[in-house]
């Protein structure tokens, strides 16, 4: 896995929202812009390999020629980005947050090891926790 930033003159877009690849093509998982500071932007693409020809032709298919004017910031390789995930996963709807009186387990180590399972257990975590409260 590997995080890439780019400097750019003008910002991809103005609003605070990660991008997904869902087409699952090409080796752009997501991406995002980090800064808007007047006349340098900053987006970054979490990449699966080491593959600056292939992002360099996504990101041009995605923004078109406006890419040819990014410049490459720094590149990190991350290992274990993620933990190892084996099928079969757990049961989403099985699993239990309220461990004892206050105590409260959430995370992503709960479901798959994603930002979407992370926030799943979050928020149902959340509500338990507002339901003991209000008991």
């Amino acid at each position: 896995m590997a995080c890439l930033y780019h400097g750019a003159p003008e910002p991809l877009y103005s609003w605070p929202h990660l991008l997904l690849n869902g087409e699952g093509v090409g080796p752009i998982n997501n991406l995002c812009v980090h800064s808007h500071c007047p006349g340098q932007f900053q987006d970054q693409q979490t990449i699966a390999g080491d593959l600056a020809t292939l992002i360099r032709q996504q990101l041009r298919e995605w923004f078109g020629s406006q890419v040819e004017d990014w410049q490459p910031m720094r590149a990190y390789h991350i290992r274990f980005a993620q933990p190892v995930q084996v099928p079969p996963f757990p049961n989403l709807l099985s699993r239990q947050e309220h461990v004892h009186d206050g105590v409260f387990v959430c995370g992503d180590f709960c479901a798959t090891k994603t930002i979407d399972g992370a926030l799943f257990f979050g928020r149902r975590a959340a509500k338990d926790i507002r339901k003991w409260l209000e008991a």
